[in-house]
């Protein structure tokens, strides 16, 4: 276990202010940054090893290289975190817009309804960029001389 190190990371913040709005009007709803994102946790886990190599050199004067080895797990729990929201609802996966009462007559005009609301759901519902990185898991080597 000489030369071993292992690192834990907990990187946490409550949620971020936003201005909720009516999806139809775009109006405010509320006071300006009155309502807040969720909190956010994400843990993080390094391990790493330092390995020393000596080189001697054509002047037998001995070269020394610090090899590191190391293994970072992002997100080691695979939590989903909420980065952002829509606005009007407040919650990453729906903006309103199909539930709003305002909006039922546009959407019954479509030649499919039901069509329409699916394809609206697939472009506008659970946007990735609403969320933050899923675990990843990364090898590597490093070389000092």
């Amino acid at each position: 276990m000489q030369n071993t190190g292992a690192n834990l990371t907990i990187r946490t913040g409550s949620g971020s202010p936003y201005t909720k709005t009516d999806i139809v009007s775009g109006s405010m709803q509320g006071s300006q940054n009155g309502s807040r994102k969720p909190w956010r946790t994400v843990l993080d886990l390094r391990v790493d090893r330092d390995i020393a190599i000596h080189l001697k050199g054509e002047s037998k004067a001995i070269k020394e290289m610090n090899l590191n080895v190391y293994l970072e797990i992002t997100n080691l729990l695979n939590t989903q975190n909420i980065i952002n929201v829509y606005s009007s609802t407040g919650n990453p996966n729906d903006n309103g817009f199909l539930a709003a009462a305002a909006n039922q007559p546009f959407i019954n005009s479509q030649v499919d309804a039901v069509a329409y609301r699916n394809y609206y759901s697939m472009a506008y519902f659970n946007n990735p960029g609403f969320y933050g990185l899923p675990r990843q898991i990364r090898f590597g080597i490093s070389l000092g001389f």
